[in-house]
């Protein structure tokens, strides 16, 4: 099954959806595959972690397209797991402890009724033994689920997929007001381009992820696999702007409007640093992660309608 085609440009082929029912349909379980071949052929990759990049991130990108709700139900779902996952392992790691201090205590008593058997020496060095095991296990215990600032511990990611699930289902409750005050959603008509090539920089070519477009209007769309864990290289919205100025360089592009996003759909837990949303200066690219799935379809929808947009966080 094969409902794209393959065209290009003067930079090389990409490939192109006529609709976003087509693209959803493609990037199902019975099209996919068709889909990947056709990628691999365009770009010349054939990596194992190309394909299950493309694979992971197109399919979730035309899910959050094409049904709104059922994507923010299932991010709803997602947010929930991860929470009891974490709370389940949490749990027992405190027992854990809990029973290592437990197990001290009794040997500290054993210690005590045994002395007489012990030189004074022995004696000293098991409590001093049965003091410091306690120490460190309460220490533990306090870096793993405290307040500390010493890296993701417990405590922290419990606060944090906490504030994640709040800040998501504010994000629902506002996107829900909107579409009852005003529908936004895509056009069916969308224009969907995949890996589509840009013009060298001296001998580098680049490739955009995804380009969303109808009439005048372009959305070039950066994915990235990142989570919770992500890597440091250059930000997605970074990206995306340098995509943005050379798509505005090529030919018969003056009277297009482009804007750019970015989007970490495997990016859970809230992190402010990795979030801008609408940005005061309109040449720089939004950047949304997977609690903010409502806002990213809702600004990607108004742009390329023409709508008028109004900044919220």
């Amino acid at each position: 099954m094969q409902l794209f085609s393959v065209e290009s440009n003067s930079a090389g082929s990409f490939i192109r959806f006529g609709s976003l029912r087509n693209f959803r349909t493609q990037t199902g379980p019975e099209g996919m595959e068709d889909l990947l071949a056709g990628l691999a052929a365009t770009t010349k990759q054939h990596a194992p972690s190309q394909m299950a990049a493309w694979e992971d991130s197109l399919s979730d990108l035309a899910f959050l397209l094409t049904d709104p709700e059922g994507y923010a139900s299932a991010t709803e779902a997602r947010i929930s797991g991860i929470s009891a996952d974490l709370k389940a392992h949490a749990d027992a790691l405190r027992l854990d402890l809990s029973q290592l201090l437990a197990d001290v205590d009794a040997i500290d008593s054993y210690v005590g009724i045994s002395g007489k058997l012990m030189t004074p020496e022995e004696l000293i060095r098991q409590k001093e033994l049965c003091c410091s095991v306690r120490e460190r296990t309460k220490e533990l215990e306090y870096r793993m689920f405290g307040k500390g600032e010493d890296g993701d511990t417990f405590g922290i990611l419990e606060d944090r997929i906490a504030q994640s699930a709040e800040v998501f289902l504010k994000d629902l409750k506002r996107w829900r007001r909107r579409q009852m005050e005003r529908e936004s959603v895509f056009p069916d008509d969308t224009e969907v381009l995949l890996e589509y090539p840009l013009g060298p920089v001296v001998t580098v070519p680049s490739r955009v992820d995804v380009i969303l477009r109808r009439g005048d209007r372009m959305a070039v769309i950066e994915q990235k696999q990142w989570t919770e864990s992500f890597a440091t290289d250059k930000r997605p919205d970074e990206q995306a702007e340098g995509y943005v100025a050379r798509l505005k360089q090529e030919e018969g592009m003056e009277k297009t409007v482009v804007r750019g996003f970015a989007y970490l759909h495997n990016q859970i837990f809230y992190n402010g640093n990795l979030y801008q949303g609408r940005s005061l200066d309109k040449e720089k690219s939004y950047l949304y992660t997977r609690h903010f799935c409502c806002t990213m379809y809702r600004e990607l929808a108004m742009f390329l309608c023409g709508e008028e947009q109004t900044a919220e966080r």
